[in-house]
């Protein structure tokens, strides 16, 4: 299934100075670049970020949210059903491109947090797949500081 991407739709297009298997690599390592606290069943994996989570079905470079409790914001299971998709293209050797969709997010009450804190992670995914340390959120941090809930 190939999604139309609109107006309503959150898209980052991010050079990487890595190569596309090691992005692929480092987009999968989710608790390296999202959240530290992540339980995984599957297919399927719950980020936590404090009293707030998310969980994930994965499907090869399409997720979906299957469920949200995430009261951080203005409704607080809003993605439940948007599917995002981290597709990766190589250019070269050592150099990849990130592009990145969550499909409806600007339509969304949360768009206004919700944006900022996908160029964190994002950037988080980045700095992990060409240094090999990112910046995921970790317990203590409170929503919207570091690292903003998403």
């Amino acid at each position: 299934m190939t999604n139309t991407t609109s107006e309503q739709d959150l898209r980052l297009d991010l050079p990487v100075a890595a190569s596309a298997d090691t992005l692929r690599d480092a987009v999968a390592r989710v608790e390296d670049w999202w959240s530290t606290k992540l339980e995984r069943s599957g297919d399927e994996f719950t980020a936590y970020f404090d009293s707030n989570w998310t969980r994930v079905r994965v499907d090869g470079d399409r997720w979906t949210i299957t469920g949200q409790d995430t009261p951080a914001l203005p409704i607080a299971d809003e993605w439940v059903g948007d599917e995002l998709t981290f597709e990766v293209e190589a250019t070269g050797a050592d150099s990849s491109i990130l592009h990145f969709t969550h499909y409806g997010l600007l339509a969304q009450e949360c768009s206004d947090l919700c944006s900022p804190a996908w160029s964190n992670f994002l950037a988080s995914l980045v700095a992990l797949a060409e240094t090999g340390e990112g910046t995921p959120w970790r317990p203590g941090i409170p929503a919207g500081g570091q690292a903003p809930v998403a």
